[in-house]
């Protein structure tokens, strides 16, 4: 599970949660504000995108929960 508590993010700036299974197929979701995604997770492994410059040091906040 991802909760996604920041207020205003672009999907340009990075970030994003990517998961990336055995085969090296990979997922990559990008949270919106004030939502619950719920993933399920199989012999994967999960990778945050880094945040660029673009962003002009505005933060992420998220809470991962397995």
């Amino acid at each position: 599970m991802i909760f996604d508590f920041t207020k205003e993010w672009k999907e340009e700036w990075g970030g994003a949660a990517i998961y990336k299974d055995e085969t090296g197929r990979y997922l990559k979701r990008m949270a919106t504000p004030n939502t619950l995604m719920i993933i399920e997770r199989k012999n994967s492994q999960r990778y945050i995108q880094y945040i660029n410059n673009l962003s002009q040091g505005k933060k992420r906040y998220m809470l991962f929960a397995s």
